[in-house]
């Protein structure tokens, strides 16, 4: 059965944003702030991506270890900002598969709206065989859930999926934290508060922080690179989308994913975290 998707209003308020902890803007004060219009210059578009796993505690001790490292986005007064996210895959979910079977080119095709702004954008982002990460991206006038011409048109200039072969698989929500090192030219996202839906059903991860390094190239000189190394906390392989399907899709064949499901079940304490 494929997860139904209704539009405009009724999809927004389908899966609201996860509670976080009260402490969190606290540990943000140290920061100082950064524009979007500042972030520009680190858009990175075509960039290396490695992602990490903490809990939320743990992240606390992180924070005050990179104030002065990094500056935090801000916009209107606000440094956490709301996600929403709709992924779209073929009938047999090709593109998961393409990730479990870690086929050197694949793509993710999604429609993302920045909660607190209510920016939409139709995204792709494809590996290019050499691990690297390039997005492509157009405005919308609101979240896509079905792909039209216009999408369809986007997607076959930038992946090889024709008009009326993808169709919504998944909806995420999760709050973001952007720290941006204007320097490097590097951006460390830090996601919260995770939440998907599909076929009905709704699982979370509350407690969790996906931590993501984009850098233009792979360099091993960044703070949070470094920080990572003192404390012995390792790269992971953990995918937004893949794991949303893997927890939603009963049968679904993840045991490529269960590395991290583990790790989550063992941050999250949840016992229903395949």
């Amino acid at each position: 059965m494929l997860p139904q998707f209704a539009p405009g209003p009724a999809l927004l308020e389908a899966l609201p944003q996860a509670p976080l902890r009260d402490d969190l803007g606290g540990q943000l004060v140290p920061f100082e702030p950064v524009s979007l219009a500042e972030m520009d210059s680190v858009a990175l578009f075509e960039r290396r991506d490695t992602k990490f796993v903490l809990s939320e505690t743990r992240l606390a001790a992180f924070l005050e270890a990179l104030a002065g490292r990094y500056r935090v986005l801000e916009i209107d007064d606000t440094r956490v900002h709301g996600y929403r996210t709709v992924y779209f895959d073929t009938p047999g979910l090709g593109l998961f598969y393409d990730h479990h079977n870690a086929r050197a080119r694949r793509f993710k095709v999604r429609s993302r709206m920045y909660v607190d702004s209510h920016a939409s954008y139709f995204e792709i982002k494809a590996k290019d065989g050499r691990e690297n990460t390039v997005k492509s991206r157009t405005r919308t006038q609101r979240m896509v859930t079905a792909v039209s011409p216009v999408e369809s048109t986007f997607i076959e200039t930038h992946a090889p999926y024709p008009l009326g072969e993808l169709a919504p698989r998944l909806l995420n929500s999760f709050s973001r934290i952007t720290l941006v090192d204007l320097e490097r030219g590097e951006r460390l996202t830090l996601d919260l508060g995770l939440t998907f839906a599909a076929n009905g059903e709704v699982a979370g991860m509350p407690g969790l922080v996906v931590a993501e390094l984009k850098q233009p190239r792979a360099a091993h000189d960044s703070p949070f690179l470094a920080l990572a190394r003192e404390t012995n906390l390792h790269p992971s392989g953990f995918s937004k989308y893949c794991i949303g399907v893997s927890l939603l899709y009963p049968g679904i064949k993840h045991n490529a994913f269960n590395p991290e499901l583990r790790l989550a079940r063992r941050i999250t304490g949840a016992t229903d975290v395949r």
